[in-house]
C-alpha cells in the first residue's frame, strides 16, 4: 500500500466511503435484483419516512418471509400488517379506511386500498434484505417482484378480502364515543383521547372540542325560554 494510500485509510470518512462502496458492489454481484432492492428502499410511495419505517417493522416482526410468497400467503400478511387501517366490510361489498381519524368506505375502485398494497411491495422489496440472504433473497425477491404488475396486485386485493372481513354491525356501536376534529370525547367521563381506529367510528363532528369554550347563545336562550 502506498504512502498516499495509508494516510487516506487513516482518515475515518475516506475508510468508510470505501467500505460503503465495497458493500455496495458486492450487494451488486450476489443480489441480483439489488437494483430493484436499491430503488425500493429509497421509496416511501405516498407515506411519510416515519410512517413507512412503522410498516418495515411490522413487516419484519410477522412471519410473511417464512412462506413462498403467492397471492394466498401475501394477502395473508397484507392484512396482518394493514389490517389495523383496512377493512373488508362484506354487507357493503366495500373496503373501508381509516384516515386517521374516521374510517371511510373506500371508492368503488378501491383506490386507497390499492395504494395501500403498492406501499407493501414496496416496502416487501426494501426490507427483504434485512431478513433473506443469498439464495433464498434472490428467489423471494424473483417471485415478489412479478407483483409489480396491476393484475398480480389485484388478485392479492382480492385474496385479502376474506382475512379482512368486517360487518355495518362493527362501527360506531359505542354511542358515548363523541368523534370531533382534534380528537374523541369520551362523554361518560368528558376525556378527550387521541383518535384511534379500534374505536371504529365512522361519524364525525365538523368541530374542534374546546373545554375552556364558552355557550352565551344557548344560555340566553335558556334564560329566554324559561322567562
Amino acid at each position: 500500500m502506498s504512502v498516499l494510500c495509508r494516510e487516506k485509510w487513516a482518515r475515518e470518512d475516506s475508510r468508510n466511503a470505501t467500505i460503503s462502496k465495497a458493500s455496495e458492489d458486492t450487494a451488486a454481484v450476489y443480489a441480483p435484483n439489488y437494483k430493484a432492492i436499491k430503488r425500493a428502499s429509497r421509496q416511501t410511495g405516498a407515506v411519510s419516512r416515519k410512517t413507512a419505517e412503522k410498516i418495515d417493522d411490522a413487516i419484519e416482526k410477522s412471519n410473511i418471509y417464512s412462506f413462498e410468497p403467492n397471492d394466498l400467503t401475501l394477502a395473508r400478511g397484507f392484512a396482518e400488517v394493514f389490517g389495523h387501517i383496512v377493512r373488508y366490510v362484506a354487507d357493503a361489498e366495500r373496503f373501508y379506511v381509516y384516515d386517521g381519524k374516521r374510517w371511510v368506505c373506500d371508492s368503488k375502485a378501491s383506490t386507497s386500498v390499492a395504494r395501500y398494497v403498492k406501499i407493501y411491495y414496496e416496502r416487501l422489496i426494501a426490507c427483504a434484505p434485512r431478513v433473506l440472504h443469498d439464495k433464498a433473497l434472490s428467489g423471494y425477491l424473483d417471485a415478489v417482484l412479478a407483483y409489480g404488475s396491476y393484475s398480480k396486485r389485484e388478485h392479492l386485493l382480492k385474496d385479502a378480502r376474506s382475512e379482512l372481513v368486517s360487518h355495518m354491525a362493527d362501527f360506531d356501536r359505542d354511542l358515548d364515543l363523541l368523534n370531533v376534529r382534534n380528537r374523541t370525547l369520551d362523554l361518560r367521563t368528558l376525556e378527550l383521547r387521541p383518535h384511534d381506529p379500534a374505536d371504529r367510528i365512522t361519524r364525525m363532528a365538523d368541530v374542534d372540542f374546546d373545554p375552556t369554550a364558552d355557550c352565551d347563545e344557548w344560555k340566553r336562550f335558556l334564560l329566554e325560554s324559561l322567562e
